[in-house]
């Protein structure tokens, strides 16, 4: 699976390839996204509050829909690249 993380400023993509051994069912895309900061790129920059879907900080658009990334499981995206 790839993951493709957008700049808002520079429109830079990042790409990032994570085996699917890596995630499980319950795994969301904020979580994917900080374990990504904190193993590949500390460069990557997102912002989130809760954790729990209350407070909106983390919402981003994933593949073309606004979402938020709390709540969003990685699996229910598919195996596609997604962004």
């Amino acid at each position: 699976m790839k993951v493709m993380v957008k700049d808002g400023k520079t429109l830079n993509v990042k790409t990032f390839d994570v085996k699917e051994e890596e995630i499980d069912d319950y795994t969301t895309v904020l979580e994917l996204l900080l374990k990504l900061r904190e193993e590949r790129d500390p460069s990557l920059v997102l912002r989130y509050s809760c954790r729990m879907a209350l407070c909106g900080s983390c919402g981003m658009v994933i593949n073309g829909k606004p979402r938020l990334a709390c709540l969003t499981k990685v699996k229910s995206l598919g195996l596609n690249p997604f962004s």
